[in-house]
């Protein structure tokens, strides 16, 4: 896990109410391994994005993604 959302990303201080509200409760993963061993760690209410953009929610779904092109 790379951290919270919020504290990885850059915002003008006029702004980190707002970031803080939308990103405090989601975490950033390396990739779906990784967030899967993550969710059963955490309470309800997180999201956890994987660098390839999946999205899992502590409730069990998985959203998401991107097809890679070459």
């Amino acid at each position: 896990i790379r951290g919270i959302a919020a504290d990885l990303i850059e915002v003008a201080p006029r702004y980190a109410n707002v970031a803080r509200y939308l990103l405090g409760r989601t975490l950033i993963a390396e990739d779906l391994q990784v967030a899967r061993h993550a969710v059963p760690q955490l309470d309800g209410g997180w999201t956890i994005v994987t660098l390839s953009g999946e999205l899992i929610a502590t409730g069990g779904a998985v959203t998401g993604g991107a097809a890679t092109r070459e």
